[in-house]
């Protein structure tokens, strides 16, 4: 398979700066339509297809599965900042989840919704942001391990300064088709390394 093939062909057909975009759109629906169907399996391989080409369309799915698991981050700071949207927030979670902080578990996604909407994010005006580098993600079939770090800043304040750090990390699961939030755990954090 040689991408670069794709790409030529749909850029030519495409407006400018929109080739890469809907290239990538349309490879990560052909990818999972493919998974879906049981095509990636090696039972499956064609005897003339190239084993470098099953082997490429892996590591695409496996990345968009990656990318995928990793916009939980992006859709928990953006629902807790600025006061927080906690029905966006409890949208990434799935039924039947927990949360740990310490000694205390709180299960199930009304509980859990508490939890968060007693916490700053939505209690001040505060922006979430994570570190990109203490981002990690690791996939194993429907469920991954998932760790982020939370630093919530306030910006009007003179410098904008962090009120609170926290570490959330566990284990998400794919549920129909979508990464949610799953078994838990928030603990403290520093801007240290």
């Amino acid at each position: 398979m040689n991408m670069s093939k794709i790409q030529r062909l749909f850029s030519s057909k495409l407006p400018a700066g929109k080739a890469g975009t809907y290239l990538a759109a349309t490879t990560t629906v052909a990818v999972l339509a493919a998974a879906a169907s049981g095509l990636l399996t090696p039972a499956n391989a064609h005897p003339d297809r190239n084993d470098g080409d099953l082997k490429e369309l892996r590591d695409i799915y496996q990345k968009a599965q990656l990318y995928e698991v990793e916009q939980l981050e992006v859709g928990f700071h953006s629902a807790t900042s600025y006061g927080g949207d906690i029905d966006a927030l409890m949208a990434l979670w799935a039924d039947g989840c927990t949360l740990t902080s310490g000694t205390t578990v709180t299960t199930g996604k009304d509980a859990v919704r508490a939890v968060f909407a007693a916490g700053g994010g939505f209690t001040h005006y505060w922006v979430g942001l994570t570190p990109a580098f203490k981002l990690t993600a690791d996939i194993h079939g429907d469920t991954a391990d998932l760790s982020f770090q939370c630093d919530f800043v306030d910006p009007h304040v003179t410098p904008p300064t962090v009120q609170a750090e926290k570490l959330l990390y566990g284990t998400v699961k794919r549920v129909r088709g979508q990464w949610l939030f799953w078994h838990m755990t928030s603990a403290g954090a520093s801007l240290e390394p």
